[in-house]
């Protein structure tokens, strides 16, 4: 979990707090990307998106460092 937690940290300054916010919602706590995307006026596939490219990188992290 340490190792997740340091990539985590690696990554958060690549993305804006609306696109981080979006990861946090969708993956960490579990609200769909529909949901999200009312509460935020945003389209469900802007949301996917969003995650997705949070979620490549945090994988690109997580390479290196297994």
């Amino acid at each position: 979990m340490r190792i997740v937690r340091a990539a985590l940290d690696l990554v958060r300054d690549d993305f804006s707090e609306q696109t981080w916010q979006i990861f946090v919602r969708t993956t960490l706590q579990g609200e769909s990307c529909q949901d999200v995307a009312v509460s935020l006026n945003m389209s469900t596939n802007a949301v996917r998106q969003a995650r997705f490219r949070v979620l490549r990188r945090l994988r690109q992290e997580l390479d290196g460092l297994l």
